[in-house]
């Protein structure tokens, strides 16, 4: 078949627009610039897309045929995207998911980049302890020194290690990087204050004596004396001293004393009664009892149903025949004698008793009750009464 000169026209022209249609086709290159390294394991690069494309994804590998790439999907232009990738070579290269043939790379930088913090340093306490905190650009505090109070009774402060570094991260500077040297002080409301009050009290009696300690705020008191006794001397009032040392928990120490004094009512007092025979009657033998001021309370002369109750100091005619007497005392009056004793009684033929002042003795009057009286001539207010049931 023979060409025209119009038919080889119409091939060049379809050739032509062909090609001018691959070409209108192909996606802008991506551009990709390295940046500063974020850390030591990474590198961050910038990825600027351009062009009105249905899908904005890209691949990147550190090899040029891009084995192994990783995708990164995105619907919309994120440019200018910062792309950051664990480091794994020295060279990355970016092209479109959807056009292979669209790439570019950039040489990765390895500086670490350079950040700038603002620091702040802080003490913080209470009463248990204190801690000792550094915060970054405001954030979370750290606390990079603690203690605890040790004694409750006296207010402590503390010094935090002003020795302590932040610690440094490449790339990273601090305005104030090193610990400054503060002291940190115990609250006051934190003092415990003890009220050093101690006690000795006792309950003496007529036995002996006790004592026992009290004390406030845990107050510990350790005896220097004895505790407790007996009274050794009933005939004149005693007392005994204790005495405590006493030591607070916050380390105050003092000695506390008490004397403790025998009751008044334990007193007791030695009395006793003197006799002696001075004369005899034909009834019997006349005797002088001698009572002290006080302290007897009476005397009691027996012989079988018969009884003599002397309860003063003189003369006494008292019948014959051997007779039981018992001293009585006074409560509170002890006998420095015994307390009974024997009386034989001796009967005279004649009267031979004639007492000093004119006073005879005789029998005035014998009762048929019967009662014998014995009263003094001329009459005294002194009498003695004999109960003779078998006379």
């Amino acid at each position: 078949m023979k060409k025209t000169k119009f038919g080889v026209a119409m091939i060049l022209a379809t050739i032509l627009v062909f090609a001018f249609s691959i070409t209108a086709l192909a996606w802008n290159q991506p551009t990709v610039t390295a940046n500063c390294a974020p850390d030591s394991n990474h590198y961050s690069f910038t990825i600027v897309l351009t062009g009105s494309e249905s899908n904005y994804n890209i691949d990147w590998s550190w090899n040029s045929s891009f084995s192994g790439a990783t995708t990164v999907n995105s619907t919309t232009n994120p440019s200018p995207y910062t792309l950051v990738v664990p480091r794994g070579g020295t060279t990355l290269y970016v092209r479109w998911s959807s056009d292979n043939g669209s790439y570019n790379s950039a040489t990765a930088n390895g500086t670490l980049c350079h950040k700038s913090h603002t620091v702040t340093w802080d003490t913080h306490a209470n009463c248990d302890g204190w801690i000792a905190t550094y915060s970054i650009d405001g954030g979370t505090p750290v606390v990079y020194d603690s203690g605890s109070w040790s004694n409750p009774y006296v207010l402590e402060s503390a010094n935090p290690n002003a020795s302590f570094t932040i610690p440094e991260n490449p790339g990273e500077t601090y305005d104030y990087p090193n610990a400054p040297s503060v002291t940190v002080n115990e609250p006051e409301k934190c003092l415990v204050t003890l009220q050093h009050n101690a006690v000795i009290t006792s309950d003496p009696n007529c036995d002996g004596w006790s004592a026992s300690f009290s004390s406030s705020d845990g107050g510990v008191g350790t005896p220097t004396t004895a505790t407790s006794g007996t009274w050794t001397d009933p005939y004149s009032l005693e007392q005994a001293t204790v005495s405590y040392n006493v030591v607070w928990p916050d380390g105050y120490t003092t000695v506390v004393s008490k004397t403790i004094h025998e009751p008044e009512n334990c007193l007791r007092y030695k009395t006793d009664v003197t006799y002696i025979k001075k004369a005899c009657t034909k009834l019997g033998s006349v005797y002088t009892f001698t009572f002290p001021a006080t302290g007897i309370k009476e005397v009691d002369l027996t012989k079988g149903t018969t009884k003599i109750v002397i309860i003063a100091s003189g003369d006494v005619a008292i019948p014959g025949g051997t007779w039981n007497g018992t001293i009585i005392p006074q409560p509170g009056y002890d006998l420095t004698g015994p307390a009974t004793f024997t009386i034989d009684s001796k009967v005279c033929k004649a009267p031979v008793f004639k007492p000093t002042g004119n006073v005879l003795w005789s029998v005035t009057k014998i009762q048929r009750d019967p009662m014998l009286c014995l009263s003094s001539t001329p009459f005294s207010t002194h009498f003695v009464c004999i109960f003779l049931n078998d006379f």
